[in-house]
């Protein structure tokens, strides 16, 4: 497991934005603490991770799961979009 601690990427940034590219993960700490995660990402994955952590997309997946198990409706792309703005 890769760590920086936060003074670190303030001052070497690029070194540790490089070494998520080589390693993986790094996991950052402030005072030794577990704060935050630098994930790397490549071009195709980026619209993939932003949908995987937005709490109205999830929601709107698992209320659309809930929904078709019980027989409910089934939504179109379009139309799950349509529902999202309106919220």
């Amino acid at each position: 497991m890769v760590t920086a601690g936060i003074r670190e990427l303030k001052n070497k940034t690029r070194e540790v934005l490089g070494k998520a590219q080589k390693e993986g993960v790094v996991i950052l700490t402030n005072h030794g603490k577990t704060c935050a995660a630098i994930v790397p990402l490549k071009e195709e994955d980026v619209e993939d991770f932003l949908a995987a952590h937005n709490p109205r997309i999830k929601s709107a997946v698992l209320k659309g799961m809930k929904s078709t198990s019980g027989g409910g409706r089934v939504y179109t792309a379009e139309e799950l979009l349509e529902e999202l703005d309106k919220e």
